[in-house]
């Protein structure tokens, strides 16, 4: 109503795209913010969130261009420059990302967030101790503090520092805000298994579920029965590559147990079986394969190998992670390949 009688009133033009934003319609928030910042220059919140939309879409030039913009205008805004950092580090620029949350630290020194997020740069940099100081001092400042928190477990552990590494990734679950899945069992800290039940429970992305499986076969050794709950595309993965245990998918799909109802003695998230069986660099497995792959879809594979000649033949996953979770990082256009 507002726009109707004044189409160029550009505070309204704001409100609509942060209602648009929260609706989760993003190309038409960031419509709205375009237009707020072309009917008043002033309005630098309208340029902010544009460029945070843009990225939030995937359009990481056009968020780094209004990210520019932004602080041609406003080129002491804290908070411009420490935003600006995270779409740098989020696109693989982590030096650039540094310079700027130092920057917004120059400007308000003890802002928690850039400090950690300096962090995060430094250890994209290979620069783990000195994140891990980053870390120790955004903590010193806010206590529990779960970006920090969480990322310390990961430079921990990207040093080979299992033991802290681990017992700090027990906070992975409060220190970003989601919910353990649950069968409503007591969890397993390490107390002996022997003719017991244990629930192990999936978490995170495929390739993390996957990852944390190669402890399922320690895990079996020491337990009376296993029960895994896993993703659904997983589910044939598991049962032909760990006979000995119930796999399930978690979904539960129609027609499947409902793994809420599994009685059991114990529960684990598939992510915590590493501190129980993954101390030190020597508990880790030296060699063996631990997934079975299907035989029948491994004899077509060779047969069409073959038949193309005896050249080397490299499957590539090419592309990995979610626009939230640096897809642009760990994914490659086809014709880079080729």
């Amino acid at each position: 109503l507002a726009l109707t009688a004044s189409p160029g009133f550009a505070r309204a033009w704001l409100c609509l795209g942060s209602i648009l934003k929260r609706r989760g319609a993003l190309a038409e928030a960031a419509d709205a913010y375009r237009a707020a910042w072309s009917h008043d220059r002033t309005e630098t919140l309208a340029l902010e969130q544009l460029a945070f939309v843009l990225s939030r879409l995937g359009q990481y030039e056009r968020a780094g261009e209004c990210f520019r913009t932004l602080l041609d205008v406003a080129p002491d805004s804290c908070r411009a420059h420490h935003n600006f950092g995270l779409l740098q580090l989020e696109t693989g620029y982590a030096t650039e990302a540094l310079a700027s949350f130092r920057r917004a630290l120059q400007l308000q020194p003890e802002t928690v967030e850039s400090i950690a997020c300096a962090g995060h740069a430094l250890r994209d940099l290979g620069r783990i101790e000195e994140a891990i100081t980053c870390y120790d001092q955004a903590l010193a400042l806010r206590p529990g503090f779960g970006d920090a928190l969480a990322n310390r477990a990961l430079a921990f552990l990207c040093k080979g520092d299992y033991a802290n590494g681990w017992t700090e990734y027990e906070h992975r679950f409060a220190a970003g805000g989601k919910q353990r899945r649950s069968v409503g069992g007591p969890v397993w800290r390490g107390e002996p298994l022997q003719g017991k039940s244990v629930v192990v429970l999936s978490e995170q992305g495929v390739g993390d579920e996957i990852m944390f499986a190669s402890c399922l076969p320690d895990l079996i050794t020491v337990a009376g029965r296993v029960t895994v709950a896993c993703e659904s595309r997983l589910t044939e993965l598991f049962r032909r590559s760990f006979p000995a245990t119930v796999v399930l998918p978690r979904e539960n799909p129609e027609g499947a147990p409902q793994v809420a109802t599994v009685a059991t003695d114990f529960e684990i998230s598939i992510g915590s079986l590493p501190s129980q069986f993954r101390p030190t660099a020597d508990s880790f497995p030296q060699a063996g394969a631990y997934l079975k792959a299907d035989p029948d879809k491994s004899k077509r594979w060779r047969v069409l190998c073959d038949s193309r000649g005896s050249r080397l033949h490299v499957g590539i996953a090419w592309c990995g992670g979610t626009l939230r979770n640096r897809q642009r990082l760990r994914s490659l256009e086809i014709s880079d390949l080729e």
